[in-house]
């Protein structure tokens, strides 16, 4: 079982528990600034930091100086992530799980890790990502005019970032993602609900 607890060297540890007996498995500095614990969001939801048995810890903190991987099972590092912490872009959420791997916000675009040995999947050159698990939507917003603005969407295959379907929205916001099987569906900004096969 995971959990944030107060921290013993830092302000925030993610702690891996029994969940039989609340034993301590292993124990890791996680953040080093505690959020305010009374807004909704102040810590990443844990499962996005879960791909299998790795635990990906995505800030600099203590003696860990860049994103690294952890053997859920044992608390032992298994790879680090070659970018330094400074090129990350941190905003709402350092990181999120995918099937095998974790996508990751970067200063040049996200990128996906597999979750065994911290090897690029891909990369993309957008900053906005949203996955399902099986799938990731890449998009941007484009303008032509002064008051004519688009979002230009693309939704890859997490494991091989292989691009299956593309397409344009005449709104400049689009939701999340949903999938089942091969179906996937987005609302766009004019409430217009798209379902595309991929």
């Amino acid at each position: 079982m995971l959990c944030y607890e107060d921290g013993r060297t830092a302000p925030v540890d993610l702690v891996c528990r029994k969940a039989d007996t609340g034993e301590v498995m292993w124990r890791s500095p996680f953040q080093k600034t505690k959020p305010d614990t009374l807004v909704v969001g102040a810590f990443q939801p844990l499962d996005e930091l879960v791909s299998g048995t790795t635990v990906f810890l995505p800030l600099a903190v203590g003696s860990r100086r860049r994103p690294t991987a952890l053997n859920g099972l044992t608390g032992e590092q298994i790879w680090t992530y070659g970018s330094s912490y400074q090129e990350v872009d941190l905003r709402e959420r350092a990181t999120i799980s995918v099937a095998g791997g974790f996508v990751l916000p970067t200063g040049s675009g996200p990128v996906c890790l597999a979750a065994d040995d911290g090897t690029k999947r891909w990369q993309a050159d957008t900053q906005m990502v949203e996955t399902t698990g099986t799938y990731a939507l890449l998009s941007g917003t484009e303008q032509a005019r002064v008051f004519q603005r688009w979002t230009s969407a693309r939704i890859v295959g997490v494991e091989h970032g292989r691009t299956l379907w593309t397409g344009q929205f005449d709104s400049p916001a689009i939701s999340a993602p949903a999938a089942s099987g091969d179906s996937i569906v987005i609302l766009d900004g004019s409430g217009t609900l798209w379902a595309m096969r991929v």
